[in-house]
Parts: structure tokens; C-alpha cells; sequence
């Protein structure tokens, strides 16, 4: 019976053992993800924040209102889409504080909340008509609700996710 009893502390002493060491090693793959995340790129080509380009970039609303953006990418840690027809897909923001948006064969609006290199969409209506096979009007209205902040570089509109710490790219259809 006290042999038993020796084996049974012996096994519980092993399992905090273990169990101490698989939550050490689960903070450091939590601290490893975390680091990773922050490093996302803010572009296609790669670059990372703070790297040659990102001092040009223009978080003033005025460089983005009454324009129509076409989107054409979407880059987060988990996806990467690219858009085979931008014109399919484009965002108006209008100086009144109203955004207009084509989702594919669709169309509709909403509102918008802005300060400088801030920006929230929504709630953003549209038409449900069915669109073809290749549609992406999916994502890109879900991706338009994640939206936290925006900044232009190099002509290009960039809608920051917040969710994801993605980034949304437009060209200007000018």
C-alpha cells in the first residue's frame, strides 16, 4: 500500500513537472506568434513598416474623399487575395461623410468615421443581387467592416484591418 502510495506522489510530482513545462513552452510559441504578427508587411512587395517608402505615406482624409478606389489586393497573416477585376470592387469616401461601394454586381453605402490616418466604415448597406461564380464581394465587405485606419503611399490607398492586422489596397480609378 505505501508503494502505491510513493508511485501515485511520484507520478503527480512528474505531471507538474510536465505540466509546468508545456506552459512554458506555450508562452514562449505565444510570445513567438505575437512578435510575428507585429512584423506583418504593410504592402505586397514586401516592405514592413518603417522600411524606405513608409516616410512618404499621407494619413490626411482630404488625399482620399471624393476619389473612387478600386480594390485590388487584400494581404493578411492568414490570406492573400488578389483581385482579378478592381473595377468590380471600388469604395468611394465622400466629403459629406457617406461612403459608395460596388461590391461586384451590387451597390451600396453607408457611412464613414474619420480623423487623421483613423477610419471606421459602417454599417454599410448593398443590393443582395447574385453575382457570378468568381465573385469576391464576400470578403471585400467583410474586410471593409474591419477597417481601423488608412494611409496613403505612392498613390495607393491602404485600409489597415484591425481584426487581422491586415492591409486592404486600392488605386485611384483617376
Amino acid at each position: 500500500m505505501e508503494r502505491n502510495r510513493v508511485i501515485v506522489k511520484a507520478g503527480v510530482a512528474t505531471s507538474k513537472r510536465v505540466a509546468k513545462s508545456l506552459g512554458v513552452v506555450f508562452v514562449a510559441l505565444l510570445l513567438a506568434a505575437c512578435a510575428g504578427l507585429s512584423q506583418t508587411t504593410d504592402s505586397v512587395d514586401g516592405k514592413s513598416p518603417g522600411t524606405t517608402g513608409s516616410a512618404n505615406r499621407q494619413t490626411d482624409l482630404a488625399s482620399v474623399t471624393d476619389k473612387t478606389w478600386l480594390w485590388f489586393a487584400t494581404n493578411t497573416v492568414t490570406e492573400s487575395i488578389t483581385v482579378a477585376e478592381p473595377a468590380r470592387y471600388t469604395v468611394a469616401l465622400l466629403s459629406d461623410g457617406k461612403v459608395q461601394a460596388r461590391f461586384d454586381c451590387n451597390r451600396g453605402g453607408g457611412s464613414y468615421r474619420a480623423d487623421t490616418g483613423k477610419l471606421s466604415l459602417g454599417p454599410l448597406m448593398a443590393t443582395r443581387m447574385m453575382c457570378p461564380p468568381d465573385s469576391q464581394a464576400e470578403s471585400f465587405m467583410r474586410d471593409l467592416a474591419l477597417v481601423g485606419s488608412f494611409f496613403v503611399q505612392n498613390g495607393e490607398l491602404h485600409l489597415v484591418l484591425k481584426a487581422q492586422g491586415g492591409i486592404m489596397r486600392f488605386q485611384s480609378s483617376r
